[in-house]
């Protein structure tokens, strides 16, 4: 049987654009959600030059950088390592479903075997950098679409990744426009989570660890919580049109129903699973870390999907978000450790390090929103580059939502700081962080403090507090 990916009909301008005869080829990657029978593309997008000092001409909207390499001289890993960072970006229900090639037919020919490497690199790159899990996708089955240049012909095929002999199977690649009828599910999550340690942390590098091994707790309290779905438990298994009070007839769904988006809202719960050590651990551990704050979550799902769809796509999304913010603090805590100046004076940890801000810009031609990290000393018009250069999105500041999630003013801050100090519990640091508590608007806030011996790490804008004695 051959599968059938519909992409959207407005990616057909981005593709006549590609169809230059002074570009000899371009490589990018295939973004969208997959399924075990139809995938859905949704974005197209080239990845950048990995030569930093080749002058390339200003990209105007909707256009990819100049590529002027060759098929033979693109390095897989460049192309890998782009797609690990739009992953980062891309909200529950989507990810990276392919690659495309645009060329010429002699070089799409010629390079058959390069094409394959690209796409198996970045599936092992996900493996390796644990950005997938396997076990939940519904289909491994990841396109390549050639693009010849000259004839502006699309040929489309599919591998099986997890087989390192998957042979190439034919695919249909087909325009249609079907994102606008996607439903948007939301979720604000309130982390409270204790992490204990049994050794006090050399540097900012041995934290590092750390905390990328601590938040696995984390990652499994979501995997296992349960959800709400418009604040009612629901059975997996029923469709979502359910929420539009209408019932699916015996034959088909009727069209307004199917084609109508909707706005879910999910909560989880997770309460029982996000417990600190028992109490025979106590005396062994030297200290613990809390995550307190709150993150936003976004997914996007068709009309025909489930309840079971909806808890699906929330969770992926919280699991892949709580990952890049843990991700990307370790790599600014092993920089720091890095550091000479730093390694010369032996200096512990900082106490307060500014984990990054989850920031959101609307996908072109869709109502998808894709979302960035920004760290507290980074600038609008850097969030700006990021979009532009991975997802080849031009935007302005007052494109950007920043309001999701905030840093919290000094104000709070020191709050947080005074109430851990007196405690040896999250508590009343929990009760700064409700509607109406000491930090006024805190509900959007992640704030830090010290408990114990150990540290606090708020998300969303978070803050990381580390104390050792």
């Amino acid at each position: 049987m051959v599968k059938s990916i519909l992409a959207e009909e407005f990616l057909q301008d981005y593709i006549s654009s590609l169809c230059d005869a002074s570009r000899q080829c371009t490589v990018g990657l295939i973004a969208g959600h997959k399924s075990s029978q139809k995938d859905y593309a949704v974005a197209l997008l080239p990845t950048p030059s990995e030569d930093d000092d080749e002058e390339e001409e200003e990209p105007s909207e909707g256009r990819p950088k100049k590529q002027k390499k060759c098929m033979n001289t693109v390095n897989e890993q460049w192309v890998a390592e782009h797609a690990r960072q739009v992953m980062r970006m891309l909200p529950g229900g989507l990810s990276v479903m392919g690659i495309y090639v645009a060329a010429s037919e002699e070089e799409l020919a010629s390079s058959q075997s390069k094409q394959r490497q690209i796409l198996f690199a970045i599936f092992k790159m996900f493996q390796k950098k644990q950005v997938m899990d396997v076990k939940n996708e519904d289909s491994l089955d990841w396109s390549i679409l050639q693009i010849s240049t000259k004839t502006k012909k699309l040929t489309c095929k599919t591998f099986n990744v997890a087989d390192s002999k998957s042979i190439a199977k034919p695919a249909e690649w087909k325009f249609q426009s079907f994102v606008n009828s996607w439903s948007c599910v939301s979720c604000q999550l309130q982390v409270n989570l204790r992490i204990p340690f049994k050794e006090c942390f050399r540097d900012c590098s041995h934290y590092s660890k750390f905390v990328v091994n601590g938040v696995e707790n984390l990652l499994n309290a979501v995997r296992e919580s349960m959800v709400l779905i418009n604040g009612q438990l629901r059975d997996e298994k029923n469709a979502i049109e359910t929420l539009l009070g209408k019932k699916k007839s015996g034959k088909k769904s009727a069209p307004s129903s199917a084609s109508q988006s909707l706005d879910i809202n999910a909560e989880l719960l997770m309460e029982s699973a996000v417990l600190g050590p028992s109490q025979q651990l106590e005396s062994t551990i030297a200290g613990d870390t809390n995550i307190v704050g709150w993150i936003q979550a976004k997914g996007y799902i068709s009309p025909r999907s489930t309840f079971g769809d909806v808890e699906k796509v929330i969770k992926e999304d919280i699991q892949r978000s709580l990952q890049v913010r843990f991700d990307l603090l370790a790599e600014e805590l092993r920089q720091s450790s890095g550091d000479e100046e730093v390694k010369e004076l032996d200096i512990e940890p900082p106490s307060i390090i500014a984990t990054p801000q989850r920031v959101f810009v609307k996908l072109p031609n869709t109502p998808i929103l894709v979302s960035d990290y920004v760290f507290q000393d980074e600038e609008p018009k850097d969030v700006s580059a990021h979009f532009l250069e991975l997802l080849n999105i031009s935007v302005i500041e007052e494109e950007v939502d920043f309001s999701c999630e905030q840093m919290p003013d000094e104000s709070l801050l020191q709050q947080i700081e005074t109430a851990s100090s007196h405690s040896s519990d999250v508590a009343s640091l929990d009760e700064l962080l409700k509607p109406g508590g000491g930090g006024g608007n805190a509900m959007k806030y992640a704030g830090a403090a010290i408990a114990g011996v150990g540290a606090v790490l708020a998300l969303g804008m978070s803050y990381l507090a580390i104390s050792q004695e």
